[in-house]
């Protein structure tokens, strides 16, 4: 049962930071678009994800699953029960990523948000 929540874990955290690169990539490489054609440019667009992202995300798939699977035994390491040293490592890289994920599409910076909190209390 363990094994299984454990690759689940891994499966998640992996697709989770491998879309956040997966779009940092793209957005880096496809900033040229608005100087032509947009109908050339969806073209062009989707033949950059064809031929870049494929190998990238297989690559990223080993890579990120390897150090998932680092990270969640660190976890386990760390606390003294296994399974709650997985389970909270689990939920400190969902929040982490939650944190990138809200700042990637609305701007919201959560950690500036707790700084001016803070100090302004």
């Amino acid at each position: 049962m363990k094994k299984n929540i454990e690759k689940a874990l891994i499966f998640a955290i992996s697709v989770l930071i491998a879309k956040i690169v997966a779009e940092k990539i793209f957005n880096l490489v496809i900033g040229y678009r608005d100087s032509i054609n947009p109908y050339l440019s969806t073209v062009l667009g989707m033949l950059i994800i064809l031929l870049m992202f494929t190998p990238i995300l297989t690559f990223m798939n080993q890579l990120l699953s390897k150090v998932t699977k680092s990270y969640l035994k660190v976890s386990k390491k760390v606390a003294k029960k296994s399974h709650q040293g997985l389970y909270v490592g689990a939920c400190i890289a969902l929040v982490i990523l939650y944190f990138i994920y809200l700042n990637s599409w609305y701007h919201i910076n959560v950690i500036t948000q707790l700084k001016q909190a803070v100090f302004s209390a």
